[in-house]
């Protein structure tokens, strides 16, 4: 029968054994804390004083108590308290009256701060000073002091730099900054922002707000022309910190940017993800908002399309006016994306002093579609990193909310609206004309047999969508077609946004362009023209008087002699029998000799 042997292992550590811990995956969002207060303030007067300075005065109250009982006699207490008699006489006076050692300490020297020894005079031309100087970014003490010193009275001398120094130190530092920076930044760190927006479902709020990108792009198909720095529209979902939506354009902002980044952010991207070749489970998050918070800039502000949006479940608010900070959080992103932007070829940095340093114009390499992708990916590596607010990344949060039953999937497009949807989000274009053969639009032909009783119509609407031109609806009495693309040409983007910028540098001859009907270009067909001009030239150069014939030089009596005159025959009138009742009478015919010179 077989032992069971069991080995006991004792483990000796000075250190605690410490157990790696996984961190959280749930985020922990902000919630009302209901609490009550019993009282509002209490008096209380802050103890300033150093350790030092504490310590001395313990000793003091201690050399004392033991001169009061007569424990120490006087010259003692003065050689361990190190003063002299009248400091000593001082100080014990003090103990006497006290009620606790702190009253021992040493008080601070010079000038009580909020004193001054300024005349009225000099107190006056200071603050007239400072009311007209001291305004702007470059407000400073200096610019105070010099203008103060042709405002003090002529019997009084001018403050000094000093003086003037601790004069506008002793202003408030909020007015300091209400002066120097203005309104909307004094606003932004001292007014109250006690009121926290408490998010209980996803896609109860997203925000939604523009950017121009620090980063210069070049032309898709001429990789040396400079395009310029595009527009970033991002609409961000305020629970969960997930980038729902993003267009790329160089158009300022404007309601087709924002319609195309509402439709990117509310529909599956499954489609536009295989474009890039991207997993659509990289980037599952999409739905209908219940509300749209922007700002009051006036591509947010259309009764029109804010009425086109209703339609859809979906409601729109603004923030207020001059208040930033209601918007924080998709501004935050904003900046968080902007950072990451810097690190790229072509970065012109958020500033000035970030430019210093920086080529762009040399360094740019990418193109509008290359810097799509980059953002999208980009939005992808944001969705996994924990984020300071969630302490989880924005992908956990929104799986969590979903598990907790706060995501509704019934806001989503379903198959059957999914195209009446496209149609009042994609952008649209206008006065295109039918014709034989389809529609031309972005340097393609589009056509469909269902066109073919709408040939001649002409100022149709169309709509299409900016990343992927294979497509387009057109609008016909009653309804809209989705037409395909039968025929394309080389060197044209599918994508509309690089397609029609290289359109307008190409209609100015910035970038390789496609030849004018019409123009000349082979060296052959030079040559003959200018040998044409030269023809024309001879013939122009030549007399336009009839050259005389040469003259007969036969002698006379050699010549021939001249031919008689023919004369015409002129024959009696012939009567012809036509059979036809009545004969016909013929007028004579007078025979020429057309050789008779």
């Amino acid at each position: 029968m077989s032992k069971e042997i069991r080995t006991a292992i004792t483990i000796h550590a000075s250190k605690p054994v410490r157990v790696k811990v996984p961190p959280l995956k749930i985020p922990r969002p902000w919630k009302p804390a209901n609490a009550t207060v019993t009282q509002s303030a209490v008096p209380y007067e802050a103890l300033n004083v150093s350790e030092a300075e504490l310590r001395l005065a313990r000793k003091r109250d201690a050399i004392f108590k033991q001169l009061r009982l007569g424990l120490i006699g006087q010259a003692k207490a003065m050689e361990l308290l190190e003063v002299k008699k009248s400091q000593f006489y001082n100080l014990y006076r003090s103990f006497l009256q006290s009620t606790s050692y702190l009253e021992l300490t040493r008080k601070k020297r010079g000038t009580k701060p909020g004193n001054h020894k300024l005349t009225p005079g000099q107190l006056s031309a200071l603050e007239l000073s400072y009311q007209e100087n001291y305004k702007g970014p470059k407000a400073s003490s200096a610019k105070v002091w010099k203008g103060a010193q042709g405002l003090v009275p002529e019997d009084e001398l001018p403050p000094s730099r000093y003086q003037c120094r601790r004069f506008v130190g002793a202003k408030p530092e909020k007015e300091k900054y209400y002066r120097k920076y203005g309104k909307e930044a004094g606003d932004n760190k001292y007014k109250p922002k006690p009121k926290k927006k408490i998010m209980e479902r996803v896609l109860q709020q997203v925000q939604m707000d523009h950017t121009m990108v620090d980063m210069l792009l070049v032309d898709q198909f001429d990789r040396k022309v400079l395009l310029g720095r595009p527009w970033l529209t991002m609409i961000m979902c305020a629970l969960t910190r997930v980038i729902l939506g993003m267009y790329l354009s160089f158009r300022p902002p404007n309601l087709i940017t924002v319609a195309s980044a509402l439709a990117f952010a509310v529909q599956d991207k499954s489609r536009f993800l295989e474009l890039y070749g991207i997993d659509p489970k990289a980037y599952p998050f999409y739905g209908i908002p219940f509300l749209i918070y922007t700002d009051n800039a006036a591509e947010f502000t259309s009764p029109r399309f804010m009425a086109t949006c209703n339609r859809w479940g979906m409601d729109w608010d603004h923030r207020p006016v001059d208040k930033k900070w209601f918007g924080g959080l998709i501004e935050r992103v904003i900046g968080t994306f902007m950072g990451e932007v810097h690190f790229l070829p072509g970065t012109t940095g958020s500033n000035v002093i970030q430019r210093a340093g920086l080529t762009p114009e040399l360094d740019a390499k990418y193109d509008i579609v290359e810097c799509g992708k980059w953002l999208l990916e980009q939005a992808i590596i944001y969705h996994g990193t924990v984020h300071e607010g969630l302490q989880s990344t924005p992908r956990q949060a929104w799986f969590y909310y979903d598990s907790q039953g706060l995501l509704d999937h019934d806001r989503v497009i379903s198959p059957d609206r999914k195209e009446r949807f496209e149609i009042d989000f994609l952008a649209p274009s206008y006065n295109h004309t039918i014709q034989p053969y389809g529609v031309n639009f972005s340097g393609r032909r589009y056509y469909s047999p269902e066109l073919e009783p709408y040939i001649g119509a002409k100022n149709v609407e169309l709509r299409f969508q900016p990343y992927n031109l294979d497509s387009i609806w057109i609008m016909v009495p009653g309804r809209f077609l989705n037409v395909p693309c039968t025929y394309t040409k080389d060197r044209l983007s599918r994508n509309w946004e690089s397609y029609s910028s290289h359109k307008a540098l190409s209609s100015a001859r910035h970038v390789g362009h496609s030849a004018p009907a019409g123009l000349i270009d082979d060296e052959y067909a030079f040559a003959a023209q200018q040998r044409q001009r030269e023809q024309a030239i001879a013939f122009e150069t030549q007399s336009k008087k009839t050259p005389r014939p040469p003259k007969d030089i036969t002698a006379q009596s050699e010549r021939l002699p001249a031919h008689p005159a023919v004369q015409p025959v002129i024959g009696a009138p012939r009567i012809i029998d036509s059979g036809r009742g009545s004969p016909e009478i013929l007028q004579p015919t007078i025979i020429v000799d057309r050789f008779k010179k």
